[in-house]
């Protein structure tokens, strides 16, 4: 429960990101991604994820008391890593089933960044919370060299300063832009 200086450093920074609200994270992004799933899912409720996503994730929904659906995303053939999370694939599985959440890692750790616009136009019209894992993204929203960043358009967005943008260990951000505080 932050005040004075810290809640405004938080305020100002919500102001240079564009988001609702900013807040500083003192264990990485792991407590991001748990704080958001747990802000916005009660138990029972179903969460969509990569079924190869960091551990962060699959903790905060085990912490949640919620169920897990995952999602398997398409390999590139010369390198072997994951491809980018498709707007279909997730719009095919929110169909199906009751999603209340779904966790999205862009950039990964080899770089490969989603549409998350595209991504969440499919979750706004099924009434589902979108969380991105933006650990390595910290530094998008600063330059129009770089992927577009997901702050302005994710429900949560979680950035880790210390992988890419100098904070210290573990310095992380957590945007949130719904009406959860």
């Amino acid at each position: 429960d932050p005040s004075s200086a810290i809640l405004n450093a938080q305020k100002h920074a919500a102001q240079i990101y564009g988001t609702k609200h900013t807040y500083f994270l003192t264990n990485g992004s792991t407590s991001g991604i748990i704080a958001s799933v747990l802000a916005c899912t009660k138990p029972g409720d179903k969460i969509l994820l990569h079924d190869d996503a960091h551990p962060s994730h699959t903790n905060a929904v085990r912490l949640a008391g919620a169920v897990p659906v995952y999602y398997q995303l398409e390999t590139d053939d010369k390198f072997g890593v994951p491809l980018d999370v498709k707007p279909e694939l997730i719009e095919n599985i929110i169909k199906k089933e009751n999603i209340k959440a779904l966790i999205v890692t862009s950039p990964t750790y080899e770089g490969i960044v989603s549409d998350i616009k595209a991504i969440k136009k499919v979750c706004k019209h099924y009434g589902t919370y979108l969380i991105v894992d933006e650990a390595h993204g910290a530094l998008y929203p600063f330059s129009e060299n770089l992927p577009q960043s997901a702050v302005k358009d994710a429900d949560f967005t979680v950035q880790s300063l210390h992988k890419t943008a100098g904070g210290l260990n573990p310095t992380a951000l957590l945007h949130c832009n719904c009406g959860l505080d």
